[in-house]
Protein backbone atom coordinates (compact mmCIF):
# COMPACT_ATOMS: atom_id res chain seq x y z
CA UNK A 1 0.00 0.00 0.00
CA UNK A 2 1.22 3.49 -0.84
CA UNK A 3 2.26 5.39 2.27
CA UNK A 4 1.00 8.97 2.53
CA UNK A 5 2.62 11.64 4.66
CA UNK A 6 1.04 14.93 5.65
CA UNK A 7 3.43 17.86 5.77
CA UNK A 8 3.53 21.66 5.56
CA UNK A 9 3.68 23.01 2.02
CA UNK A 10 6.76 24.88 0.87
CA UNK A 11 7.61 27.20 -1.99
CA UNK A 12 8.53 24.22 -4.15
CA UNK A 13 4.97 22.88 -3.88
CA UNK A 14 3.30 26.02 -5.23
CA UNK A 15 2.96 24.83 -8.82
CA UNK A 16 1.58 21.44 -7.82
CA UNK A 17 -0.95 23.03 -5.50
CA UNK A 18 -2.10 25.30 -8.33
CA UNK A 19 -2.48 22.28 -10.62
CA UNK A 20 -4.53 20.30 -8.13
CA UNK A 21 -6.81 23.27 -7.45
CA UNK A 22 -7.04 23.89 -11.19
CA UNK A 23 -8.37 20.39 -11.83
CA UNK A 24 -11.39 21.31 -9.75
CA UNK A 25 -11.61 24.98 -10.78
CA UNK A 26 -11.06 26.03 -7.17
CA UNK A 27 -10.14 29.61 -6.33
CA UNK A 28 -7.06 30.05 -4.19
CA UNK A 29 -7.97 33.60 -3.15
CA UNK A 30 -4.29 34.58 -2.94
CA UNK A 31 -3.72 32.39 0.09
CA UNK A 32 0.05 32.00 0.57
CA UNK A 33 1.63 28.59 0.20
CA UNK A 34 2.70 28.62 3.86
CA UNK A 35 -0.97 28.32 4.84
CA UNK A 36 -1.24 25.07 2.86
CA UNK A 37 -0.71 21.50 3.97
CA UNK A 38 -0.07 18.75 1.43
CA UNK A 39 -0.51 15.00 1.28
CA UNK A 40 2.41 13.33 -0.44
CA UNK A 41 3.33 9.78 -1.33
CA UNK A 42 6.57 8.48 0.11
CA UNK A 43 9.28 8.55 -2.56
CA UNK A 44 9.58 5.27 -4.44
CA UNK A 45 6.44 3.94 -2.82
CA UNK A 46 3.88 4.34 -5.56
CA UNK A 47 2.90 2.24 -8.54
CA UNK A 48 3.80 3.42 -12.01
CA UNK A 49 0.33 3.49 -13.52
CA UNK A 50 -1.72 5.55 -11.14
CA UNK A 51 -3.96 7.50 -13.48
CA UNK A 52 -7.43 8.33 -12.26
CA UNK A 53 -10.42 10.40 -13.23
CA UNK A 54 -10.87 13.41 -11.05
CA UNK A 55 -14.19 14.10 -9.48
CA UNK A 56 -13.45 16.65 -6.77
CA UNK A 57 -12.61 16.40 -3.11
CA UNK A 58 -12.29 13.79 -0.42
CA UNK A 59 -15.64 12.48 0.83
CA UNK A 60 -17.70 14.59 -1.46
CA UNK A 61 -15.79 17.65 -2.31
CA UNK A 62 -14.40 19.90 0.33
CA UNK A 63 -13.23 23.41 -0.12
CA UNK A 64 -13.93 27.00 -0.46
CA UNK A 65 -14.78 29.42 -3.23
CA UNK A 66 -16.98 30.16 -6.09
CA UNK A 67 -20.46 29.22 -7.14
CA UNK A 68 -19.08 26.29 -8.93
CA UNK A 69 -18.76 26.17 -5.47
CA UNK A 70 -15.64 26.37 -3.61
CA UNK A 71 -16.47 23.29 -1.68
CA UNK A 72 -18.50 22.10 -4.57
CA UNK A 73 -20.30 19.06 -5.66
CA UNK A 74 -18.95 19.28 -9.16
CA UNK A 75 -18.09 16.20 -11.09
CA UNK A 76 -15.37 17.87 -13.05
CA UNK A 77 -13.22 15.24 -14.68
CA UNK A 78 -9.62 15.24 -15.69
CA UNK A 79 -6.72 12.83 -15.84
CA UNK A 80 -4.31 12.67 -12.97
CA UNK A 81 -0.96 12.46 -14.68
CA UNK A 82 1.70 10.64 -12.69
CA UNK A 83 4.45 13.16 -13.30
CA UNK A 84 2.32 16.29 -13.14
CA UNK A 85 2.12 16.41 -9.35
CA UNK A 86 5.56 15.08 -8.41
CA UNK A 87 8.40 16.78 -6.63
CA UNK A 88 11.75 15.48 -5.49
CA UNK A 89 10.26 13.64 -2.53
CA UNK A 90 7.13 12.05 -3.95
CA UNK A 91 3.80 12.79 -5.52
CA UNK A 92 1.41 15.42 -4.18
CA UNK A 93 -2.02 13.81 -4.04
CA UNK A 94 -3.93 16.34 -1.96
CA UNK A 95 -3.79 19.75 -0.37
CA UNK A 96 -5.65 21.84 2.17
CA UNK A 97 -5.41 25.36 3.50
CA UNK A 98 -6.87 27.79 5.96
CA UNK A 99 -7.66 31.48 5.91
CA UNK A 100 -7.94 34.16 8.58
CA UNK A 101 -10.84 36.60 8.46
CA UNK A 102 -10.20 40.26 7.83
CA UNK A 103 -13.24 41.24 9.89
CA UNK A 104 -14.33 40.41 13.42
CA UNK A 105 -17.31 38.37 14.52
CA UNK A 106 -18.37 38.47 18.17
CA UNK A 107 -15.39 40.70 18.86
CA UNK A 108 -12.66 38.52 17.35
CA UNK A 109 -11.25 37.54 14.00
CA UNK A 110 -11.73 33.89 13.14
CA UNK A 111 -10.20 31.08 11.13
CA UNK A 112 -11.74 29.31 8.18
CA UNK A 113 -11.09 25.91 6.67
CA UNK A 114 -10.74 27.17 3.12
CA UNK A 115 -9.96 24.19 0.91
CA UNK A 116 -9.52 20.44 1.04
CA UNK A 117 -8.81 18.67 -2.25
CA UNK A 118 -7.75 15.03 -2.68
CA UNK A 119 -7.09 13.34 -5.99
CA UNK A 120 -9.90 10.80 -6.57
CA UNK A 121 -7.60 7.82 -7.07
CA UNK A 122 -6.54 8.43 -3.45
CA UNK A 123 -10.03 8.85 -2.00
CA UNK A 124 -11.42 6.71 0.82
CA UNK A 125 -8.04 6.41 2.52
CA UNK A 126 -8.68 8.97 5.22
CA UNK A 127 -6.45 11.58 3.56
CA UNK A 128 -9.08 14.30 3.68
CA UNK A 129 -9.57 13.72 7.40
CA UNK A 130 -5.82 13.90 8.02
CA UNK A 131 -5.52 17.11 6.01
CA UNK A 132 -8.42 18.65 7.91
CA UNK A 133 -6.87 17.73 11.25
CA UNK A 134 -3.58 19.37 10.31
CA UNK A 135 -5.35 22.52 9.12
CA UNK A 136 -7.15 22.67 12.47
CA UNK A 137 -3.83 22.33 14.30
CA UNK A 138 -2.45 25.21 12.24
CA UNK A 139 -5.50 27.31 13.08
CA UNK A 140 -5.06 26.49 16.75
CA UNK A 141 -1.51 27.84 16.60
CA UNK A 142 -2.76 30.95 14.80
CA UNK A 143 -5.42 31.38 17.48
CA UNK A 144 -2.80 31.37 20.22
CA UNK A 145 -0.49 33.71 18.32
CA UNK A 146 -3.11 36.22 17.15
CA UNK A 147 -5.85 35.94 19.74
CA UNK A 148 -8.37 34.55 17.28
CA UNK A 149 -11.74 33.10 18.16
CA UNK A 150 -11.83 29.47 19.27
CA UNK A 151 -14.61 28.97 16.70
CA UNK A 152 -13.66 28.08 13.13
CA UNK A 153 -15.97 28.08 10.12
CA UNK A 154 -16.28 26.38 6.77
CA UNK A 155 -18.41 26.96 3.68
CA UNK A 156 -19.10 23.69 1.93
CA UNK A 157 -21.45 21.72 -0.30
CA UNK A 158 -20.37 18.54 1.49
CA UNK A 159 -21.61 19.21 5.02
CA UNK A 160 -21.74 15.52 5.87
CA UNK A 161 -17.95 15.25 5.87
CA UNK A 162 -17.61 18.09 8.37
CA UNK A 163 -20.49 16.92 10.55
CA UNK A 164 -18.75 13.58 10.80
CA UNK A 165 -15.62 15.38 12.00
CA UNK A 166 -17.46 17.30 14.72
CA UNK A 167 -18.70 20.47 13.01
CA UNK A 168 -22.25 21.76 13.49
CA UNK A 169 -24.61 23.55 11.12
CA UNK A 170 -24.99 27.32 11.36
CA UNK A 171 -27.95 29.51 10.45
CA UNK A 172 -28.60 30.03 6.74
CA UNK A 173 -27.70 33.72 6.72
CA UNK A 174 -24.59 33.62 8.90
CA UNK A 175 -22.47 33.70 5.74
CA UNK A 176 -23.50 37.30 5.17
CA UNK A 177 -22.27 38.26 8.63
CA UNK A 178 -18.97 36.41 8.31
CA UNK A 179 -17.88 37.12 4.73
CA UNK A 180 -18.34 40.34 2.80
CA UNK A 181 -18.17 38.52 -0.52
CA UNK A 182 -21.32 36.63 0.51
CA UNK A 183 -23.03 39.81 1.66
CA UNK A 184 -22.41 41.44 -1.72
CA UNK A 185 -22.89 38.36 -3.92
CA UNK A 186 -25.60 38.81 -6.56
CA UNK A 187 -26.05 35.03 -6.77
CA UNK A 188 -26.41 34.53 -3.03
CA UNK A 189 -30.01 33.30 -3.29
CA UNK A 190 -28.83 30.43 -5.50
CA UNK A 191 -25.82 29.47 -3.37
CA UNK A 192 -25.92 25.86 -2.19
CA UNK A 193 -23.05 26.10 0.25
CA UNK A 194 -23.73 25.33 3.88
CA UNK A 195 -21.96 27.07 6.73
CA UNK A 196 -20.71 24.93 9.60
CA UNK A 197 -18.64 25.72 12.65
CA UNK A 198 -16.71 24.01 15.39
CA UNK A 199 -14.62 24.92 18.39
CA UNK A 200 -10.92 24.16 18.06
CA UNK A 201 -10.75 23.16 21.71
CA UNK A 202 -13.28 20.42 21.02
CA UNK A 203 -12.28 19.43 17.50
CA UNK A 204 -8.70 18.85 18.66
CA UNK A 205 -9.54 17.32 22.02
CA UNK A 206 -7.99 14.00 21.00
CA UNK A 207 -4.66 15.78 20.53
CA UNK A 208 -4.50 16.71 24.20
Amino acid sequence: MVQIKIRPAGAGDDLMIEKILGVYFLDRDDIPVLQFTVAETEAGNESRNENGNESRNENGNESKNGNESKNGNGNENGNESKNEYRNASGKIVGCACYDISAKEYDGRRFGEVHTIAVMPSYKNRGIGKRLLKEVLRNLSREKDARGLSDTVYVRTTAPGFFRHEGFSDCGPDLKKELWDECLNCREYSECVQKTLSGKLSELLKEDE
